[in-house]
């Protein structure tokens, strides 16, 4: 399934957040995930061993103002060790 442009604006408000996110996979498994997600414009990058992992970081990484990009910017709380 694919969105357009017009498929995602005029929604309740708020902005998109751009991040790259580099997948390993292991095997054939399709639930085996692993890899690192970096946020556009920040140069902040995470590493996450699941699907799960990688969906917390996403939904925990704090927002930022506006038309700021900075470097120098509060990064995200770590991700926790996961055993």
């Amino acid at each position: 399934m694919t969105n357009s442009a017009s498929d995602l604006e005029g929604g309740a408000g708020g902005r998109f957040e751009y991040f790259m996110i580099r997948l390993r996979r292991a095997g054939d498994a399709a639930d085996e995930l692993s890899g690192q997600i970096e946020r556009v414009g920040s140069g902040e990058k995470r590493r996450f061993d699941t699907g799960e992992h990688l969906l917390e970081l996403v939904a925990g990484w704090p927002g930022q103002a506006h038309g700021t990009h900075d470097r120098h910017d509060a990064p995200p709380p770590p991700a926790e060790e996961k055993s």
